[in-house]
């Protein structure tokens, strides 16, 4: 069985060959183009690099200093056991469930979310960029993964006020129809903070929500690597019949 890490391992040198096929296409479109439509081609394939070069330095990291955290997957009842973070200490509780759970290591990951936790709290909560968050703490470096301005293609201050907002007071307030679509295979979002969304419309507006789970899709609506064609027709059909319950509402 492959361990957590081989497994994430995997991902990234997935996305890399993906992002290599795209610059071969990219690159023989540019060669083809006439000039006036070169520098769009060379933009695209200046923008793949980059991403690349930062996924191929993630992939450095996770295998040079993430490796001892990533053990066999642990059992599932242990898993669901409740786990503390304190910030000042280690929580020994927690040390040995980390420990029955299967973590060979249970003290370095202990640390390891303590210090993220504390690095969130200096990054989202103190709104302070990801770069300044490692000048006051340089010991924490090989925890980030990503620029020091900012996250996943965005800059700082765009999770800071992420942060600051009250989702679900926000979603309380939305009257309009809501379909929620959550990929068995999503690991950026949780099926629990999917369900979140379509309950809490539905308190306030019943019947407005509607929750929708796709077997096997990833975040990016992708099911083996491909876009599943099938949520498009299911989109479609729920916008029919909003439309038409609208229109016989009138």
């Amino acid at each position: 069985m492959a361990t957590k890490r081989e497994e994430y391992i995997a991902k990234l040198k997935t996305q890399l060959d993906q992002w290599n096929a795209e610059m071969a296409k990219w690159e023989s479109q540019a060669a083809q183009a006439q000039a006036n439509m070169r520098e769009e081609y060379e933009k695209q394939l200046a923008a793949i690099r980059q991403r690349q070069e930062q996924a191929k330095e993630h992939l450095r990291k996770v295998q040079r200093h993430y490796a001892r955290l990533f053990e066999d997957a642990p059992a599932a009842e242990a898993s669901r056991r409740a786990l503390a973070f304190p910030p000042d200490k280690d929580d020994t509780e927690t040390l040995d469930k980390l420990a029955a759970m299967g973590f060979r290591r249970p003290l370095e990951v202990s640390q390891a979310v303590r210090a993220f936790s504390e690095f969130y709290d200096l990054y989202l909560n103190r709104r302070m960029t990801p770069g300044e968050v490692l000048q006051q703490h340089p010991e924490w470096k090989d925890l980030w993964y990503d620029t020091p301005e900012g996250q996943y293609g965005r800059p700082a201050t765009f999770y800071q006020q992420l942060q600051g907002l009250n989702l679900g007071q926000a979603w309380q307030e939305v009257d309009a129809p809501v379909l929620v679509i959550h990929g068995t295979k999503d690991d950026i979002m949780s099926r629990a903070d999917a369900e979140a969304i379509a309950e809490t419309v539905n308190r306030v507006h019943p019947g407005r929500a509607r929750y929708l789970e796709v077997e096997g899709m990833t975040h990016g609506f992708t099911i083996n690597r491909k876009f599943d064609d099938d949520l498009i027709p299911t989109i479609l059909n729920w916008m029919k019949e909003q439309l038409a319950t609208s229109s016989g509402a009138r």
